[in-house]
């Protein structure tokens, strides 16, 4: 008996897990950003990515590490969710039913989150905001491309269910 090529269960939702979080940390920076950046007596601003920072006070050592400690970790998780992705949209011609439209399906979502966060990086900035508030536009795009999608991934797993 021929076996049918799948793609393991676990890999899909370690996909969903690497993806979500590559947008939630940075969007959670973001948040962090916008709360200390209302301070006033905030002196010495730093929002950055690369090293992923939000601080009010002066730049340390330590502190920079952990931001780049924290922009190599986006930058993996969402290299890894890209690969789950590729790998899924190449094996899609093998797979069948339901595990075509998941690979499909996150493949898609991906698609909309880099469309969404380029999109963020090409716009204008607003002069009056810190200079990375594209920041916080791409990881909140990416957010809800993402939410929607997994309303849509819901739904569909749901109606499956039913019948």
């Amino acid at each position: 008996m021929e076996q049918t090529p799948q793609i393991h269960p676990a890999l899909r939702w370690t996909g969903w897990i690497a993806l979500f979080l590559s947008l939630a940390i940075p969007l959670g920076n973001s948040l962090v950003a916008m709360a200390v950046f209302r301070n006033p007596s905030c002196e010495s601003v730093r929002w950055s990515f690369a090293p992923l920072l939000a601080t009010c006070e002066p730049t340390t050592a330590q502190l920079t590490a952990y931001g780049w400690i924290g922009t190599a970790l986006v930058l993996t998780l969402f290299a890894s969710a890209t690969g789950i992705a590729a790998a899924g949209i190449a094996r899609s011609g093998a797979l069948r039913g339901a595990q075509r439209a998941d690979a499909v399906h996150f493949g898609m979502t991906l698609l909309a989150v880099v469309a969404i966060a380029a999109t963020a990086l090409v716009l204008p900035w607003d002069p009056s905001q810190p200079v990375n508030a594209w920041l916080l536009f791409a990881s909140a795009g990416g957010m809800a491309a993402y939410i929607v999608s997994s309303l849509i991934l819901v739904f569909r797993l749901a109606a499956k269910h039913r019948l």
